[in-house]
């Protein structure tokens, strides 16, 4: 007789106040955090030069406040110019974590970060995406996700290999139940990616590589009655991060740049800059 397994879920659709003072006594293990974007300059000398956040509006004071402190701190790897000096300008992802203290208390803070060029024009895209079958367990609990996949993609815009890096579960209960959880979706969104297509840009094709890297996060939520809640830019995600895999054909290769896996922005096929090399990332001290 199969056992059945109760777990957890957490409704993104919570206000904050009811996700804090619920799901939070349940388990240390839920984050809180949302992805904010922006663009940044940096001085030929790696300093920064300036930056802007994308809809500032829709951004609470405290996270406005926190990027303010985080950003002109950071120091990028020098870049060497001929007589006429540039800045280095291009896009920023950050992962903004709200720590829960004590009661209604939270701390902010960076937690990881990725850039990407400035210019859309040179950027991979998608060409065709069936979207992922969604895992039948997971969809009759009403759990959700977001698994992150890296993708190779080839010089006609073929993905040649595909993994998931990471998958975070908006549900909680046993880990061999989350393990299992983690596992549909991963095996879901990798077999949806392999069969995806890419415009490569002309631009990339005539620099001589043979293959390009993109991060891609696969959103899993249920739809009830025909109706999919609204995704909006600054508003928090409560989740159980899962844990980072090893990926050796992707962390082997010297032209795969590795920002934060979890510090990019949805419906995009993420492409870091190697240009952007952040000397004291967040985390690093």
């Amino acid at each position: 007789m199969k056992t059945k397994v109760a777990w957890i879920v957490l409704s993104l659709f919570l206000p904050c106040a009811a996700i804090a003072q619920n799901a939070w006594q349940y388990s240390k293990k839920i984050e809180r955090s949302m992805v904010v974007t922006g663009v940044i300059e940096v001085n030929p000398d790696g300093s920064v030069h300036d930056y802007t956040l994308d809809q500032p509006d829709k951004l609470l004071p405290g996270i406005v406040e926190i990027v303010s402190r985080t950003i002109p701190a950071w120091k990028f790897q020098p870049f060497s110019v001929d007589k006429n000096p540039y800045l280095l300008k291009g896009k920023m992802s950050i992962r903004i974590v709200a720590d829960k203290l004590d009661g209604d208390r939270y701390a902010l803070s960076v937690r990881g970060v990725s850039f990407s060029g400035n210019n859309s024009m040179n950027a991979i895209s998608f060409e065709s995406k069936a979207p992922p079958t969604y895992p039948q367990e997971a969809l009759n609990g009403g759990v959700s996700g977001t698994a992150y996949v890296i993708a190779m993609i080839d010089r006609i815009g073929h993905v040649e290999k595909a993994a998931a890096i990471q998958v975070d579960l908006r549900a909680m209960g046993p880990d061999p139940v989350l393990a299992r959880l983690r596992n549909d979706f991963a095996r879901a969104s990798v077999k949806a990616v392999e069969h995806w297509t890419f415009n490569v840009p002309a631009a990339l094709r005539e620099g001589g590589k043979d293959h390009w890297f993109v991060r891609i996060p696969i959103n899993y939520q249920p739809v009830y009655d025909n109706v999919k809640p609204v995704e909006e830019y600054g508003r928090w995600d409560a989740y159980v991060p899962g844990p980072v895999e090893h990926i050796p054909w992707y962390e082997s290769n010297e032209t795969a740049h590795h920002g934060s896996q979890d510090a990019i922005p949805d419906n995009l096929a993420y492409q870091d800059d190697p240009r952007f090399v952040l000397l004291n990332p967040p985390g690093n001290g």
